[in-house]
């Protein structure tokens, strides 16, 4: 094709996506001009007569650089030289102001809540006097710590499950898409539902369940509140268990604190008949099958000879029971 043709890009485009549209579909190519990120087993044989420069191209990587982000096995990240030198941005111009927010909105999804922390930046961009006070100098602040995060997105596994969050503000509204992942990795710390994953070590495990109940501002909860605390940042297997054995065993909550469990009733000897008839048992047995018009049975027990009488009769429950 020639140079300097105004639609030169959209009809290149155009022919890329018709010659892999098969590909694309089955979502194995994914195309911008003349950037081409092929994810596939197999080595496919070269077709439609297009040729590539083998010094621009990567095969059978595990992970690659596309369009300004790090694609690798099933994660998504903000290219990290890309974002060098973001921390030392100075404070902007209008026109600089300008650039700085088409440079971070290229990154918006990796943002949390981007629409909110840039509102008071974008706010300067129009027609409006230009003021640059806390606020707009706070949202600049925060953008640029937040661009520096090593923030991870998952690439989507159409055969899960789906979770929508969405939100809104009287200035701005946004809404992501997430999968709910049970174990996940991040810094070589592994996380089961966004709570640290504790390894199976007695002595680790019990110093943090002592930070949630011995700390002077936890003032020795009970096992729920022990727990709760211990959730905000922890879980591992049989978690609850370990949490009450510690807490029955805590000194300061058996010298401190009273029981609250009502106590049972004393026991007291029965008194041991001296003759038969004299002392008896008596109870129902209800809710037998129905027989010659008897569903249930008096027992009468003698106490002193062990005996048993059986007496058959009949109850009829109301609806009041």
């Amino acid at each position: 094709m020639f140079f300097g043709l105004t639609n030169l890009p959209a009809t290149f485009q155009w022919m890329m996506n018709d010659i892999f549209k098969d590909l694309i579909s089955e979502g194995k190519v994914t195309i911008y001009l003349d950037d081409i990120l092929i994810f596939m087993e197999d080595l496919e044989e070269h077709r439609c007569i297009l040729f590539l420069k083998a010094k621009k191209c990567e095969f059978e990587v595990l992970e690659t650089e596309y369009l300004g982000v790090i694609i690798s096995k099933g994660q998504v990240r903000m290219d990290p030289i890309k974002l060098a030198g973001i921390a030392e941005w100075p404070t902007p111009t209008k026109k600089e102001l300008q650039s700085f927010l088409g440079f971070t909105n290229f990154y918006r999804k990796f943002i949390k809540n981007y629409s909110k922390v840039v509102r008071a930046l974008t706010q300067l961009t129009g027609n409006a006097e230009w003021t640059w006070g806390t606020a707009q100098n706070q949202a600049f602040q925060q953008l640029k710590k937040q661009m520096a995060e090593d923030v991870i997105l998952t690439i989507l596994n159409r055969t899960g499950q789906f979770r929508v969050e969405a939100d809104a503000s009287n200035g701005a509204i946004g809404a992501v898409l997430k999968h709910k992942r049970r174990i996940a990795e991040k810094d070589r710390i592994l996380y089961y539902d966004n709570h640290v994953y504790v390894p199976h070590h007695t002595a680790l495990r019990g110093e943090i369940i002592a930070q949630s109940h011995d700390h002077i501002t936890a003032g020795h909860p009970g096992v729920a509140k022990t727990r709760e605390l211990v959730l905000h940042e922890y879980w591992w297997p049989k978690m609850k268990k370990d949490i009450e054995t510690y807490v029955a065993g805590c000194k300061i909550c058996q010298r401190t604190k009273s029981s609250n469990q009502a106590k049972a009733a004393p026991l007291y000897l029965n008194t041991i008949p001296m003759e038969p008839w004299t002392h008896i048992s008596v109870d129902m047995i209800t809710r037998l099958p129905d027989l010659n018009g008897h569903n249930a049975l008096l027992v009468i027990v003698n106490r002193f000879l062990k005996a048993i009488i059986l007496i058959p009769c009949n109850i009829e429950l109301s609806a009041e029971g």
